[in-house]
């Protein structure tokens, strides 16, 4: 048992971990320094190569704000965003509790 963390190892046996925990997850999250959402960084990955590991493909095209630190990450995340405030966010929340 590992608990809220855990090694795993996805498709093409590509090592990573599996964060379960709320605050585990935040702590992760919140801290692009020490864990980067770029997979250019990574350096397994970057050693092995992307297209060595077919089911993480998506994690390489830096377009999306998921996988992307900093600056970008702001841009990108502003533009979701922008988007999303167009929803009125009580009819959001009751459909989503309904």
């Amino acid at each position: 048992m590992h608990g809220l963390v855990a090694p795993v190892l996805l498709d093409g046996d590509l090592p990573a971990w599996l964060v379960l925990g709320c605050d585990e997850f935040k702590q992760v999250t919140s801290r692009p320094l020490q864990f980067t959402r770029d997979s250019g960084q990574w350096i397994t990955f970057r050693r092995a190569g992307a297209g060595r590991f077919p089911a993480v493909a998506g994690v390489a095209a830096p377009a999306e704000c998921a996988f992307v630190d900093g600056a970008e990450h702001a841009r990108l995340r502003g533009a979701v965003t922008d988007s999303l405030e167009q929803f009125a966010l009580r009819g959001t929340r009751c459909y989503t509790v309904r």
